[in-house]
């Protein structure tokens, strides 16, 4: 009778090991992250004064593609200050000329918002829970090699 070898099963590297725990943490990040962001606009938004900001050209820096706003604003003092937006759409979501408001620090004015990021809350919180769904949802991995 003739044995029949016996093969060994190839070592686990560190990623089959801990795929769960990894996509488990990666989507924790994904969300602490969100939680940062929301914290630090809040505690900016608590201390800010608001100011009516008025559209008066685009911008489109060299290496970019979007025409980015460019807002003036004046401060209770009566001192005129520049805003460049650092996100560019198209089409642009303003338009010269269209007034909206701003936030900003009243101890240093060229530290300013136009809102909370809700885009960059929203996309972080989705890739968090893709990342937390697929590490939950999983079982132990295995690869097969050739």
């Amino acid at each position: 009778m003739s044995k029949i070898p016996f093969k060994q099963k190839p070592p686990e590297t560190f990623f089959q090991k801990h795929f769960k725990l990894i996509f488990i943490m990666t989507g924790s990040l994904f969300f602490l992250a969100v939680l940062w962001i929301f914290y630090s606009q809040s505690r900016f938004m608590k201390t800010a004064e608001t100011t009516t900001a008025e559209v008066v050209d685009f911008e489109i820096p060299q290496g970019k593609r979007l025409p980015q706003p460019i807002f003036e604003y004046y401060t209770p003092d009566n001192l005129k200050h520049t805003y460049h937006h650092p996100e560019g759409t198209n089409p642009p979501s303003y338009h010269i000329g269209e007034k909206t408001t701003l936030y900003y620090d009243p101890q240093n004015p060229e530290d300013v918002m136009l809102g909370y990021s809700y885009i960059a809350m929203a996309i972080l919180s989705f890739m968090g829970l893709i990342f937390l769904v697929i590490g939950l949802a999983s079982k132990r991995v295995t690869f097969k090699l050739k």
